[in-house]
């Protein structure tokens, strides 16, 4: 119900389970809204509910941004994209023109849980909003320009972008500046969880406070990240005060604290032709456990059938089963094994496993990777890498074992 414009009934319906949503036209700033929820069974007996209201904000100022938007038809091209506005227009159709309509010029989609979660197109996506992120992918370098808010002005506290639970959610940086990812972790563990990733050039990029390489990160306007929420339904990103025309930082740097250093961590990466999945990490940690813990982040999500991925299996964990692309243990008294699994969609391609930073590990301690289907065994402290032939319909079984000698 919209005060001074007339009454417009809206009717939706809730069922048990299912959950509808409605995208409101775009509302008027300063203004007094009304609303209320009417409630109607099969039998046609009617309760309506308590009627609220609300005041939009005062009109911020409008400004212009431009940005420009990089071609291509490959994996690599792909982007995870966000804007950092509340839009004039939010339509997407507004934003890039007849292109989005145009198949094999441009595609913008969006994981989204409508009742199950799925990856959706333009037209059957939201509207874009700040701190929402997309994939893009557009045949012809573009740039694009935008009317709208502030988020900062917009929203004086701090923002909050909406999740879903227990699954992945696609963000975006909702302000025109760089925003600290550490910060931001401190602030939402343990119900989010502590690594996010960017995508860039052709693979998912982790960052991590605590990780060696994964640390020091930001949210980047325009750019789009994954995060994984367990039990949280919001991400919350700090308020940003202005310092100066080009400076912006959080309004308090004390949110948490994270784990202590790793006692060492090794990263694993694999490739397979154009593919690849380099941010996959094990180590030890005094604050770590031998089950779920927050240095446990898991693996994000395929989206092309031939990519590669390699993971640490827990389907063990019970709420928190699932694949891991790292895996943090508690300080090892005699020996340790990591399991991991590397699957591809594609047959009879030549798949190579490395690693770094094997240096860390006390050489108190043997370093031997096993690959199960072979019964092979490899020195990880005189060899870098490893190759095999892939099988599409295979996860081909890996082991690490550290062990004292």
């Amino acid at each position: 119900f919209q005060a001074e414009d007339g009454i417009r009934d809206v009717e939706r319906s809730r069922g048990l389970g299912d959950v509808y949503k409605r995208q409101p036209d775009i509302l008027d700033f300063n203004t007094l809204y009304y609303w209320k929820i009417t409630a109607k069974d099969d039998k046609g007996a009617v309760r309506e509910g308590p009627l609220w209201s609300f005041t939009t904000q005062s009109n911020p100022d409008l400004i212009t941004l431009s940005h420009t938007i990089t071609g291509g038809v490959t994996i690599n091209d792909y982007k995870l994209f966000s804007i950092p506005l509340w839009l004039l227009n939010p339509d997407p159709i507004s934003v890039f023109g007849s292109d989005l309509n145009e198949k094999g010029i441009m595609r913008l989609l969006r994981y989204q849980c409508n009742g199950t979660c799925e990856y959706h197109e333009y037209p059957d996506i939201d509207y874009f909003k700040p701190g929402i992120g997309y994939w893009l992918i557009n045949l012809n370098e573009i740039t694009i320009e935008v009317d709208g808010y502030a988020t900062h002005k917009t929203n004086p506290e701090n923002f909050y972008i909406p999740l879903y639970i227990n699954t992945w959610n696609q963000i975006g940086n909702p302000y025109n500046k760089d925003v600290d990812w550490d910060t931001v972790a401190n602030l939402n563990t343990p119900g989010v969880a502590r690594g996010l990733y960017a995508w860039d050039n052709g693979e998912y990029v982790l960052y991590h406070p605590e990780i060696q390489g994964c640390s020091g990160k930001s949210l980047k306007p325009w750019k789009g990240y994954l995060v994984y929420s367990f039990t949280s339904d919001k991400l919350c990103i700090p308020i940003l005060q202005k310092l100066s025309e080009s400076s912006y930082v959080p309004s308090s740097s004390i949110y948490g604290k994270g784990f202590k250093k790793t006692e060492w961590t090794i990263r694993l990466g694999v490739t397979s032709g154009e593919f690849k999945d380099t941010y996959n990490f094990l180590g030890v940690t005094q604050d770590s456990s031998s089950l779920y813990d927050s240095m446990d982040i898991p693996e994000p999500p395929l989206f092309s059938s031939e990519q590669i991925t390699l993971y640490f299996p827990h389907f063990d964990w019970e709420n928190k089963a699932g694949k891991y692309s790292t895996d943090f243990r508690p300080p090892i008294e005699e020996s340790q094994t990591f399991e991991f699994i590397v699957e591809t969609g594609v047959s009879e391609k030549r798949v190579k496993i490395f690693w770094s930073n094997v240096e860390e590990v006390s050489r108190r301690y043997s370093l031997e990777l096993i690959d199960v289907k072979e019964n092979k065994s490899i020195n990880m402290r005189i060899r870098k890498s490893y190759t095999f032939t892939s099988d599409k319909e295979e996860k081909r079984r890996f082991k690490i074992v550290v062990k004292k000698r």
